[in-house]
């Protein structure tokens, strides 16, 4: 499809029934978002853009297959949402896992992401969500406690799968200072983790025998999926520019975490471990990237107090989240 009819039609202007674009249909956000529209005020229209199509019959929702790795993908995208008249997208199109496809995880994510941006200005919309996470902080005993906003994006360098995720997000801070007549959101998420979650951490918690390293008890951080989903239809709903970590006021010691779930744990040497994870995943076995052990001996703490003066955002504890994922709500 071309880019010619993509400026025929009058953008949306925020005004009347919202018309909302979503990549990642099948993510956590995207299909939680999906999942709540009637918590987004009056919807005019959702298009869906994905390879597989969203688990809902919402009369609503339009499907169009559509696979951001492909070149044109921008183009082709600019001129539904043109026709769809969307206003607002909602890019959530992100891994959430380490994959040994990195040439794929950079097309999907650093390469998707310019695709989602150009089509956006193509088709004139008014504003742009963005999902993040946080390990494009890194982690380093560098690393400040907690990490404000505007610490430096280290995930490139110390979480290398995550590169594609820093180059996403820089992309889109220069998307927002080129284009600040649209409304440019990245929401930054804690560690999620629920019942229904499934990645590494929460495979790895759900295990009797929980591998730490030997000498080292970082303070961990994890946010539930509804507040998550919540903070995302606070966004879509109003405007928010900026960029947001979406993290609980507090955070808890791993060994904590262990023993709330009564788990054992299983210490091991940082100078045998890493390695050995290192010629399992070269080996094609298990999917541990060796640099997830540096979470084991560095705490990534986030502050979450943007959020919360600005969205309004107020999640739960991480020692409620905890609690829920291992069954045992109203733990002390």
């Amino acid at each position: 499809m071309g880019t010619k009819t993509t400026t025929k039609r009058k953008p949306g202007t925020g005004a009347g029934p919202l018309r909302l674009a979503v990549t990642g249909c099948q993510t956590l956000i995207g299909s939680g978002v999906l999942a709540a529209l009637d918590r987004l005020g009056p919807v005019g229209r959702v298009v869906v853009f994905d390879l597989q199509p969203p688990d809902t019959a919402d009369p609503r929702v339009a499907f169009h297959q559509l696979d951001l790795t492909r070149p044109g993908a921008d183009a082709e995208m600019a001129e539904v949402m043109a026709e769809e008249r969307v206003s607002t997208v909602l890019h959530a199109a992100f891994l959430w896992d380490a994959v040994r496809d990195q040439g794929w995880a950079h097309e999907l994510e650093s390469v998707g992401t310019d695709y989602v941006l150009a089509a956006a200005i193509a088709a004139r919309v008014t504003k742009v969500v963005v999902t993040s996470s946080v390990v494009v902080y890194g982690v380093s005993h560098r690393l400040p406690v907690p990490i404000p906003e505007d610490a430096p994006l280290n995930g490139e360098r110390t979480l290398p799968p995550f590169r594609d995720k820093v180059a996403a997000e820089r992309a889109v801070a220069r998307f927002a200072a080129a284009h600040p007549e649209v409304c440019t959101t990245v929401l930054r998420c804690a560690i999620v983790l629920g019942p229904s979650v499934h990645r590494i951490i929460s495979r790895t918690l759900h295990r009797p025998v929980v591998p730490t390293l030997m000498g080292f008890d970082p303070l961990v951080q994890f946010v539930h999926p509804d507040d998550v989903i919540e903070a995302f239809l606070l966004c879509l709903r109003g405007e928010h520019p900026g960029v947001f970590n979406l993290a609980p006021p507090d955070a808890m010691p791993l060994s904590d975490v262990i023993r709330a779930g009564g788990r054992t744990a299983l210490p091991l040497p940082h100078v045998l471990a890493i390695p050995g994870a290192g010629l399992l995943w070269a080996a094609g076995i298990g999917d541990l990237h060796p640099s997830y052990l540096s979470m084991l001996r560095f705490s990534v703490v986030m502050d979450g107090t943007r959020a919360r003066a600005a969205l309004g955002f107020v999640p739960r504890r991480t020692r409620d989240t905890v609690a829920a994922f291992f069954g045992r709500e109203g733990a002390p």
